[in-house]
């Protein structure tokens, strides 16, 4: 008997598979998820002025070099953020130091936030960054930039662990024009053709537009969860790169299963009366001390953004059949607390402030 022990342990060695893998009643998921941050405006400070002039290069365009120069400047900093293309968040490589820490901290925290929501899965964080440019056709450019990057490194996961790519679940979280991005993967799929899914599609104050909405319903996004603030004006403020004005909401047409459509609320734990989040608040680090004033917002979780809660949105939202929601967000003592409100049904989920206070001081504005 000890003999055949052996020599079925040699059979699993030479097969290169383990005990465990063997036993394993069902194979491991992975679960990528991928930030893609929005435009970045060129608002040019005195400070930043002689850097653009110094580093204009002939061959680049104009928006291009502001993006490389404005990323890593002003409020851009205060962001997830990276160069150009899709990167791990612990990758230091052309980031600035003091934003590496924060990109480092943030994929940390949304880790241990995800795993509370959802168990002990493994979860692997990227971003992808790309020149921010208010121009359509520089977002169907970043958006090619990114289909090819997500296929090569769902592969490149799929062979390290071992599993099939189909058991790799990707959650793209986008803000602003990084949605419109992450949407014209829909277009890439179509003319590709090479089996990307993405499982979650997040969509943090997307500019909704007439070019780029008919994508929600394409087969390469299994969930669409679409999250706005009625205090946002800049997601509809983009008559620039659309024809006519951007919107708030999907069109009525679109509503079905896959989509959900939810508006986000912040209480405050004082005096009970409601605050809409702005467009920087639902992304970036730290709004009630931004410069200059009109960004400012309170937020009862400040100085962290909205986004670090996606996975808790997730959790309830996925758990309910309604497509208009609302998702009203306090603390109280010792927890944070995520309302959703869908017709006459309400859940709730408790997130323990203890879990986020060693990351706080590292998210305020120095």
């Amino acid at each position: 008997m000890q003999y055949v022990k052996q020599m079925f342990f040699l059979i699993m060695l030479a097969m290169g598979l383990t005990v465990q893998e063997v036993g394993a009643s069902k194979p491991v998921r992975l679960t990528m998820t991928v930030f893609v941050h929005g435009t970045i405006l060129p608002y040019i400070k005195l400070g930043s002025l002689h850097t653009l002039v110094r580093d204009f290069p002939s061959h680049a365009t104009r928006e291009h070099t502001i993006g490389d120069v404005m990323r890593y400047q002003g409020w851009y900093q205060y962001q997830p953020i990276a160069d150009y293309g899709l990167r791990p968040l612990h990758d230091a490589d052309g980031v600035a130091a003091v934003v590496h820490m924060r990109n480092q901290l943030f994929g940390s925290l949304f880790e241990k936030i995800w795993k509370y929501a959802f168990g002990d899965s493994l979860v692997v964080s990227y971003l992808f960054g790309w020149d921010g440019s208010l121009s359509a056709s520089r977002r169907r450019l970043a958006s090619y930039g990114l289909y090819q990057a997500l296929l090569r490194e769902r592969n490149r996961l799929a062979a390290e662990h071992r599993c099939d790519p189909a058991l790799i679940d990707i959650v793209l979280i986008a803000h602003s024009h990084g949605g419109n991005v992450s949407l014209l993967l829909a277009e890439q799929e179509t003319k590709l053709r090479r089996g990307l899914s993405i499982e979650h599609l997040v969509l943090l104050g997307t500019p909704i537009q007439q070019e780029t909405e008919h994508f929600v319903d394409h087969d390469i996004f299994r969930h669409v969860l679409s999250l706005y603030s009625n205090g946002d004006l800049v997601q509809v403020l983009d008559m620039v790169s659309t024809a006519g004005l951007s919107k708030r909401l999907f069109s009525q047409r679109y509503d079905n299963s896959k989509l959900k459509q939810c508006a986000l609320e912040l209480i405050h734990e004082k005096t009970g009366l409601t605050h809409l989040p702005t467009h920087v608040q639902l992304w970036f680090y730290d709004v009630q001390r931004f410069k200059p004033f009109f960004l400012q917002a309170y937020s009862p979780v400040n100085p962290f953004p909205l986004v670090l809660f996606t996975p808790l949105m997730l959790k309830l939202l996925t758990a309910t059949s309604h497509q208009a929601l609302v998702v009203k967000i306090s603390k109280e003592i010792a927890d944070v607390h995520l309302s959703m409100y869908g017709g006459s049904e309400q859940q709730t989920i408790k997130l323990p402030c203890a879990l986020m206070q060693p990351y706080e001081k590292h998210f305020l504005i120095s």
